[in-house]
């Protein structure tokens, strides 16, 4: 396929003879004509710059901002109104002794996990000559959990209250029980915020729900209309 020097609105005419060679140009369209906007400087590091703010931190903190007025109320609705709430920060230091009264804290629940992957000790012993065992379950009978709120964290002692396979990362807790010695928190109870009561009608026979993601709903173009079909004759059958 070459193009026509005689007529350029021609795409094909008759091969070249031998020694001469064709060749295509295109010219890039002006992108601000396009109407075209780059809003990808958001996400660029700009002379080597460096923002260690842009964490989960704050999604958390709202989190349990949030959560922590239900789950007092929660608290004093099951153990009375008259319950000590501390924040962790109130809590006694590691050689100050126990406490004494029951008391409520909130916080964040998280998991220490022996097995966890961690990058950071992956890198730390790559020259090592010993390798890291495999593993295809990540939890182990170590594990432990760990309260923090925004000013710091208390690690809990649940026994059989409270074990470390109840909980995942990231869930907001009532913990209701003593401090003890070492500055951890022995925990009598475990509390939780109630789901609000349901307004409106409720129907008397059984429904079941059905929750979809990934259909691209909002997308510009039409390609999810093939996804949302494919959807509807899964679940219809």
């Amino acid at each position: 396929m070459t193009l026509s020097d005689t007529n350029p609105a021609s795409l094909l005419t008759a091969p070249l003879t031998s020694g001469v060679r064709a060749e295509v140009k295109f010219n890039r369209p002006n992108i601000e004509n396009l109407g075209y906007k780059n809003t990808g400087t958001q996400f660029r590091l700009e002379n080597g710059s460096k923002d260690y703010n842009r964490q989960f931190y704050k999604v958390y903190g709202a989190r349990l901002a949030t959560m922590r007025p239900f789950i007092i109320a929660a608290a004093k609705e099951k153990l009375g109104n008259n319950i000590a709430v501390k924040n962790l920060v109130d809590l006694k230091e590691d050689d100050e002794g126990a406490r004494v009264e029951d008391i409520l804290i909130v916080g964040t629940i998280f998991k220490q996990q022996e097995r966890k992957p961690n990058i950071l000790k992956e890198l730390s012993e790559d020259g090592g000559l010993e390798m890291q065992p495999v593993h295809t379950v990540y939890t182990a009978e170590t594990d432990s959990l760990v309260l923090e709120d925004e000013s710091m964290r208390v690690k809990l002692e649940g026994g059989e209250v409270l074990k470390a396979g109840d909980l995942v990362n990231g869930v907001v807790a009532g913990i209701w029980g003593k401090e003890v010695t070492g500055g951890k928190f022995s925990v009598t109870e475990v509390i939780f915020a109630k789901v609000p009561a349901c307004e409106g009608s409720v129907p008397e026979d059984d429904i079941s729900v059905c929750v979809l993601s990934g259909l691209e709903l909002g997308g510009e173009g039409a390609g999810w209309l093939g996804a949302a079909q494919l959807a509807t004759d899964w679940v219809v059958g």
